[in-house]
């Protein structure tokens, strides 16, 4: 596993997020989840607090070393992106994308790490069918045992 990329959304992607947040938010309203939705002018300023505390909170070294060990190397370059919109965070499969929630008012780093692993782990989730449920507690159990 490699990070390849850490950076704030452009405008057309957070476009994007804000429209798989309204399309995701019945799911987030039964699961209890906070889903983000407000309106605010994409300015590209407001993302740059959340991307300094990741870069200076992170030890990507011993993380990525970690990781590479546990799942023997995963063939996976992972894109982090902070955006003002959906849950505190949340990951697109398809585009080995970690999204962290701008306005999250906890753990940054715990919320990145725990999304890259749900993009680890996606494929095995997607084979053996795993409920929103089952999915958290692996990720939970494997990043509490793990980091």
């Amino acid at each position: 596993m490699n990070i390849a990329t850490i950076r704030e959304n452009t405008m057309e992607e957070e476009l994007a997020c804000m429209k798989f947040s309204r399309e995701s938010k019945a799911f987030c309203d039964e699961k209890g989840l906070e889903c983000i939705l407000h309106e605010e002018t994409y300015d590209k300023t407001n993302y740059q607090d959340t991307i300094d505390r990741i870069m200076g909170g992170f030890n990507f070294e011993l993380f990525t070393d970690k990781i590479n060990t546990f799942f023997h190397n995963p063939d996976l370059n992972v894109h982090i992106r902070a955006s003002a919109y959906g849950t505190y965070g949340y990951y697109w499969p398809d585009d080995n994308i970690a999204f962290v929630n701008i306005h999250h008012p906890g753990d940054l780093i715990s919320t990145v790490k725990h999304e890259i692993i749900h993009l680890i782990l996606h494929p095995y989730a997607e084979k053996f069918k795993l409920s929103h449920e089952e999915k958290e507690a692996m990720v939970n159990s494997l990043q509490a045992g793990l980091l």
